[in-house]
């Protein structure tokens, strides 16, 4: 499965006098030297680690392992040493994990076990709370687990910590490191742990249940909570169940405030995991356990008790969507909702959740999660899943502390609205909302920051939601005072209302749309037209602010400004226009920056960042006169800023190369002169296949211009070929990129017509074997479905453009196309087998394009290969989708394929 990694060269020098290879006393010295406060020595040390572990990997994390355990070592040291090797097993980039993955599985078994031995000899001898050992046991079985190695860690392990003389701070490091185990190993290898789950329940209801200390209770509770998703059998058994939930609701009134919490946080996660199962116990308990813990003086215990409550509601909410579901297709729900959240209405839980909100200090971290903020968030979802019931119950807490001298209450007051405006019936909500806004809009000026934060947020939500309100004109100059207010204040502040902005331009620009004559094709103007150029101008002047840094305010500002760009009305394009021009000018000052610091780089990135994507979209909004005007300067800048070494693999280059296919889509054929200058560059970034982001948007340059350029693009697609091909079939290449070129090479056999037979031989290559690949998904999960179903496309669509290319515009047997008929063959082959595999909407239309487009094509010729009946269930899908072109396209095939009685 892994490939053997390649010997890297050994380092010149380590300064710290050591040899690379590894002696007893020299690593010691070396990882006091990771400690030390000296940069050059760390660096020195670092290199010597990395150095090593290119050299000598085994002996390495065999001596790591050594000095983990050594008991006569400083804590510190046998700490470091246990980070070293855990983080020689897991890389921060998928990349660099699979590497050390590989290098990993690569040594002897000798020397494996040896250091499993010595991390489980580890357990227990520790002077931390949290067990480094545990961390480096669970990062090797995570790896060992998936390759069928290591299968009885973790009855081992309970083995070790069930023993009659384990001590204490063994049982604790032990269960640690079976909470670490459960909790992350990949979905589609729990069913590995499966048959553990008696022994690992029999052992851990145990010691919860125990005269186990509070320490041994809670390293028990935290690796229940980790593997309760594994132990789905065991909640089907009723005795099992009532053993499981009467051990965790008696650790939920253990005198141990961490006890308590941890048992909480298994609550949310069993009511998270079998909600169908709680009927039993939620009267019985859950509700009495769970509204205690709301009103528990220990911040962490209460939060726990609101997540409950969030977690239900959220449950419940998506069982009513899953019930219209059924009842729009004439079915019964798997699962019915119990409606509990409306049941603990009417034991006061509203009231526990609304004084809640009051429970914050000034001195709270903005960024800190808190009681406060774990109410409002449960507030939402029961206003969302209780509709007009929470919203009456709150309106009179809202408004008798509206003017409370207590800002807490003021500011509970202003969540609270803010919180429950969905859910409720859309109209009551409004005629509230209508009264309550301009009261509230005064406390912008509140004497607390935190009041006037929430009265921004809230005000954003506001403008998210019922746009209709804020624009009409006894509102809208109090909004839009407000704002203005609100983008002077503290950053905090002033990001909220950057947001407000965002979410008020789009839905002020949306109310417009919807009001289009039957003629009118654009918003000529709307409400936000007169204002619009002061606003831009506002936002501008937050992104020179000196605190600008804090709070995200820089990034929130610039988001704003290319909302206020996007959704500009057409009688605002010259403010557009003049607001394009004054980012270009500050992206050319940006040139000069100096960067001395990773501060001074990150400043620099979220500036040209801002600027740039604010460019991109004004130059897809604008009119391809404007755009004309702007190519030749913002191209040039673009270029140098793809040229510069100041970012990297930063996100900059994404973002330029975004700008620039705006340029491409925006100037169409007239992107001619440019793309000499552009090639280099946009080739460059595409042999980047180890950044995704930055490949996938570089490929998509290149099926742009093609399509821009038409026949004009052939002088550049022997180049444009061979990088598609390089990205394509590299080992690292981020996944998201493979369906983007093939994408593209629809672009460019559609732009050279019969001119990409040239291409076709290597092309068929490569199209067969990603075709074995979109058959199955890799994994039974969400997003590997999700991309199956993008490789599809674009193999789709490679074909599509492929068919229809040599075919010409009246879809011929051309000598071109009957030259190729045999390697068309697996296309037909490949729809076959994908047919009722979840195909996204967007496959189905494809697939029946391509069928549809071959029988026109080929006529008679392709009768035989159609035959078989699939056809029947491809149109059965197609014509019952909800979207008219696939629907059309269904027909389309149908159509041509009943011509040549290829259907029944």
């Amino acid at each position: 499965q892994y490939k053997k990694p390649t010997k890297k060269s050994p380092s010149r020098v380590f300064s710290l006098g050591i040899r690379p290879i590894i002696m007893a006393d020299d690593l010691p010295r070396v990882l006091e030297a990771t400690l030390s406060a000296d940069e050059t020595a760390r660096k020195q040390a670092d290199q010597w680690l990395e150095s090593a572990k290119q050299n000598n990997r085994a002996e390495l994390l065999a001596a790591l392992a050594s000095e983990l355990r050594n008991v006569e070592r400083q804590q510190s040291l046998r700490q470091q040493a246990g980070l070293q090797l855990k983080n020689s097993l897991t890389g921060q980039h998928d990349s660099v994990r699979d590497e050390d993955v590989a290098n990993w599985l690569a040594l002897p078994d000798a020397a494996r076990q040896h250091i499993k031995n010595e991390a489980v000899a580890t357990l227990g001898t520790e002077q931390t709370a949290q067990s480094t050992a545990a961390q480096v046991i669970a990062a090797i079985a995570l790896i060992e687990l998936p390759n069928n190695l290591w299968l009885d860690v973790v009855p081992s392990l309970l083995d070790l910590v069930g023993q009659a003389s384990a001590s204490e701070p063994l049982k604790v490091a032990g269960l640690q490191a079976v909470g670490y185990i459960t909790g992350d190993i990949p979905d589609e290898n729990l069913d590995m742990l499966v048959p553990h789950a008696n022994k690992l329940l029999t052992t851990l209801i145990g010691m919860i249940g125990g005269d186990s200390s509070s320490h041994v209770q809670m390293a028990a509770v935290k690796a229940l909570e980790s593997s309760l998703v594994f132990c789905r059998h065991n909640f089907e058994q009723t005795d099992e169940r009532n053993a499981i939930m009467s051990t965790v609701c008696t650790a939920t009134l253990s005198p141990d405030d961490g006890v308590k919490e941890a048992a909480l946080l298994c609550l949310v996660r069993v009511v998270s995991l079998y909600y169908r199962h709680m009927a039993t116990y939620m009267g019985q308990g859950l509700l009495d356990i769970t509204t205690n813990a709301i009103q528990s003086t220990n911040p962490e215990v209460a939060k726990q008790g609101l997540e409950f409550w969030t977690t239900v509601a959220d449950e419940e909410v998506e069982l009513m969507y899953e019930a219209e579901e059924a009842a729009s297709a004439g079915a019964a729900p798997e699962v019915s909702s119990q409606n509990y959240c409306q049941g603990a209405l009417s034991h006061g839980l509203v009231p526990l959740v609304l004084d809640s909100l009051a429970k914050q200090d000034e001195g709270d971290d903005e960024d800190e999660w808190t009681v406060s903020k774990a109410a409002a968030v449960c507030l939402c979802f029961l206003a969302e899943c209780c509709g007009d019931d929470v919203f009456q119950r709150c309106l009179p807490f809202i408004q008798t502390n509206l003017g409370n001298p207590d800002w807490r209450f003021r500011d509970a007051s202003v969540l609270a609205f803010g919180n429950i405006l969905k859910g409720p019936d859309e109209e009551t909500v409004k005629g509230v909302t209508n009264e309550a806004l301009l009261p509230m809009l005064q406390l912008v000026q509140d004497e607390s920051v935190i009041v006037q934060d929430s009265v921004a947020w809230m005000l954003g939500a506001i403008c998210d939601s019922f746009p209709e309100i804020v624009a009409q004109p006894s509102v809208l100059p109090a909004v839009l005072s407000a704002l203005d207010t609100g983008l002077s204040l503290e950053p905090r502040v002033a990001n909220n209302a950057c947001h407000a902005i965002t979410f008020l331009v789009e839905g002020v620009y949306e109310l417009a749309e919807d009001h289009l004559g039957a003629k009118e094709t654009e918003v000529t103007s709307n409400a936000l037209s007169s204002a619009l150029g002061t606003m831009l101008q506002r936002l501008i002047a937050v992104t020179d602010r000196d605190d600008v840094t804090e709070s995200n305010l820089r990034s929130a500002a610039f988001e704003a400004l290319s909302a206020s760009v996007q959704f500009a009305p057409t009688d605002c394009y010259p403010m557009v226009l003049e607001t394009t021009n004054v980012m270009l000018q500050r992206l050319q000052a940006c040139g000069s920056m100096p960067i001395n610091s990773q501060d001074d780089l990150r400043q620099y990135a979220e500036i040209v960042s801002g600027l740039i994507s604010t460019v991109s979209t004004a130059v897809r909004r604008l009119n391809v006169e404007e755009v004309r005007l702007l190519a030749p300067t913002a191209i040039q800048l673009l270029l140098e800023v793809l040229a510069s070494d100041k970012h990297n693999s930063s996100s900059v280059v994404e973002d330029a190369l975004i700008c620039l296919d705006a340029f491409v889509e925006g100037l169409k054929a007239e992107i001619a002169p440019y793309v000499e200058r552009m090639k280099p560059l946009v080739l460059a970034s595409v042999n980047q296949v180890q950044h995704g982001s930055t490949c996938f948007a570089a490929v998509g340059i290149i099926g742009d211009l093609c399509r821009q350029l038409q026949r004009d693009s052939e002088p550049y697609c022997n180049d444009f070929m061979d990088v598609l091909l390089r990205a394509l079939t590299a080992d690292n290449v981020a996944r998201s990129v493979k369906p983007a070129v093939l994408s593209a090479f629809n672009d460019m056999a559609l732009a050279l017509g019969e001119g990409f037979a040239v291409y076709l031989e290597v092309v068929f290559q490569v199209l067969q074997v990603a075709c074995q690949h979109a058959i199955q998904p890799e994994f039974d999960d969400e997003d590997s479905m999700e991309y199956v179903n993008e490789l599809r496309h674009g193999l789709l669509e490679a074909y599509t453009g492929i068919i229809q290319a040599l075919a010409g515009p009246n879809l011929q047997l051309t000598d071109a196309l009957r030259s190729v008929s045999g390697s068309l063959a697996p296309v037909v082959s490949f729809i076959q087998q994908i047919i009722g595999q979840n195909m996204s909407d967007d496959v189905i239309r494809l697939a029946c394009g391509v069928v549809g487009d071959l029988c026109q094509a080929f006529g008679q010729a392709i009768a035989p290969v159609l035959a078989g009946g699939f056809l029947n269930e491809l149109y059965t899908q197609g014509n019952a989708s909800p979207a008219s072109q696939t629907r059309t396209m269904a027909k389309y095939m149908l159509y041509h394929a009943k011509k040549l009685g290829v259907t029944a």
